[in-house]
C-alpha cells in the first residue's frame, strides 16, 4: 500500500513569481530615481541655501562667506552645486548620487577634509537626512509591486 504526493500547477506558480520580479522592478526603479533626486536636491540645498559662519574672503569687489568645518560648503562659483548629478543603473537597482565626471577636482577634499582644512561635508548628511524617507520609498515600491504582480 502506497500514499502519492503529487505537485501540480509548478508552471503557473513559477510563471506568477517572473510577474512578480517585473512589477518589483518596475516600482523600485522608479522608487531609486526618486531617491537619487531627493538626496541630489539636499546636497545642493546644503549648499546653495543653509547660512555659513565662515571667514569673509574679499575678492575684487565681491564679499564671499566661507562655510565653517563641519558645515556644507559654502557655494561661491556654483560649480560644485552644478556638478552634482543622479546616475540611476536600473538594470542593477542602483543609484548614484554625486559628482559628475568630469569631477570637480575639490569635492573631495570638501567632503573630507585635508590635512590643512577640516571637512565640509555634504553628501555624506544628504544620505543621513534622507535615510528613513528613502527607506520608506523602497517599502512602498515593495509593496506596490507584490500588489500589482500579474
Amino acid at each position: 500500500m502506497t500514499e502519492t504526493i503529487k505537485v501540480e500547477g509548478l508552471e503557473e506558480l513559477t510563471a506568477g513569481f517572473a510577474g512578480l520580479e517585473k512589477s518589483l522592478k518596475q516600482y523600485l526603479r522608479a522608487a531609486l530615481v526618486s531617491i537619487g533626486n531627493d538626496v541630489k536636491s539636499v546636497m545642493v540645498r546644503s549648499i546653495t541655501s543653509q547660512p555659513k559662519s565662515g571667514k569673509v574672503y574679499k575678492r575684487r569687489s565681491v564679499s564671499h562667506r566661507a562655510s565653517a568645518a563641519g558645515e556644507a560648503p559654502a557655494n561661491d562659483t556654483g560649480r560644485l552645486a552644478g556638478s552634482i548629478g543622479v546616475f540611476p543603473d536600473l538594470e542593477k537597482l542602483e543609484t548614484e548620487i554625486g559628482i559628475k565626471r568630469p569631477m570637480v577636482e575639490y569635492a573631495a577634499y570638501l567632503e573630507f577634509g585635508t590635512s590643512r582644512m577640516d571637512e565640509r561635508p555634504f553628501v555624506a548628511p544628504a544620505g543621513k537626512q534622507t535615510r528613513e524617507k528613502n527607506y520608506q520609498k523602497i517599502k512602498k515600491a515593495v509593496a506596490l509591486g507584490i500588489k500589482n504582480a500579474k
